[in-house]
């Protein structure tokens, strides 16, 4: 068995996993078939390049996909989260991923600003296992750091989410 990272910081890094991958997800959700193919509408970063757009259309074709539409990741959790953005109030997206945190305002069904940084998940995780290796002499690997993170991880100092016996 090898595991493979198609995705890495947000980016595709393997173009042929990352189509074999989203073909085998067509299958398993019988999309696909020798007179039928599905339209897909994926969500991408804000500021992507041309050639990062191309590549991204290509994969999904090369995976079964007949028509592609791409959208930003703003306006995609900003319509998940049912906020009305076609207003001329402002709103403001955050969406911390596994390897990138994006941020961006959105108004008048558009992005008005839009940042993305490195620091996400994955590093919190890096942060936690150095952490309790650090301070308690404990070493624990990245699933239970993930676990740590989920269950009593908070921003905000005023919240208190408990507490986690760690082994």
């Amino acid at each position: 068995i090898l595991a493979l990272r198609p995705l890495k910081d947000g980016v595709i890094t393997d173009l042929e996993v990352t189509s074999l991958m989203l073909r085998d997800f067509f299958t398993r959700l019988d999309m696909t078939s020798f007179f039928s193919r599905p339209s897909a509408l994926v969500s991408i970063p804000y500021g992507v390049t041309e050639v990062e757009r191309r590549a991204l259309e290509d994969v999904m074709r090369d995976a079964g996909a007949r028509n592609v539409h791409l959208i930003p990741h703003a306006i995609a959790a900003a319509y998940g989260a049912g906020l009305n953005i076609a207003s001329p109030r402002g709103s403001m997206i955050v969406d911390i991923g596994g390897g990138t945190t994006k941020a961006a305002v959105l108004c008048y069904d558009g992005v008005v600003s839009a940042r993305t940084g490195r620091v996400a998940g994955d590093e919190f995780d890096r942060a936690i296992i150095s952490h309790l290796r650090a301070a308690y002499g404990l070493i624990i690997g990245e699933q239970s750091a993930n676990a740590i993170k989920h269950r009593i991880g908070t921003a905000h100092p005023a919240i208190d989410r408990g507490t986690i016996q760690v082994s």
